[in-house]
């Protein structure tokens, strides 16, 4: 149920959203969505997957230790692609952008990959516990805080402080759900 409230929102959402931001604007976002889901897949190399696979073949008391073992290789491949990002931010910026100066996007994206990394472990977490109801509460509440930080950002232009509060804001909810499973 919450996939299908997710996909109303983002479907009410997307024409106002390409009303509002220009295609400038726009082309930058997908340029930095494209480099976060393909630095991420490079942090998470199949951990996600492995904790998946391994969840149920584990009792109950040893699924707390199987995801400290996924989790804890992903994210020091989290810490060394935040460094990579860190020294390399210039030719990054120029890659995606077109110029050197975007350092603060070029930083949250490296933040983002930490944090899509939790987010990604959380929301597995979640899921293989049969939890249906806590995951669609949290992809509706994705949803919806996405829709809305999206539109405040067109509306008002708080490119900065936005894509912090937005990102934090999910990553405080989900990891709430992460402390009550384990």
């Amino acid at each position: 149920m919450g996939q299908w409230i997710a996909a109303l929102i983002s479907f009410i959402t997307t024409p106002i959203t390409t009303w509002l931001i220009i295609p400038e604007e726009f082309g930058r976002a997908s340029m930095f969505t494209l480099a976060f889901n393909l630095l991420l897949n490079v942090a998470l190399l199949g951990a996600d997957q492995s904790f998946v696979r391994m969840f149920y073949e584990r009792s109950e008391d040893k699924r707390r230790d199987l995801l400290w073992d996924s989790l804890l290789p992903s994210l020091s491949i989290g810490v060394v692609v935040f460094v990579v990002i860190g020294i390399f931010w210039k030719e990054l910026s120029f890659v995606l952008f077109g110029d050197y100066t975007h350092f603060l996007p070029i930083f949250l994206l490296g933040v983002t990959i930490l944090i899509g990394i939790l987010e990604r472990f959380s929301t597995l977490a979640v899921r293989m516990k049969k939890r249906g109801i806590a995951f669609s509460t949290l992809r509706v509440v994705n949803g919806v805080t996405n829709a809305a930080f999206t539109i405040l950002y067109a509306l008002f232009r708080f490119k900065k402080l936005l894509c912090c509060y937005c990102w934090f804001v999910f990553f405080s909810y989900s990891y709430r759900f992460i402390s009550d499973l384990f």
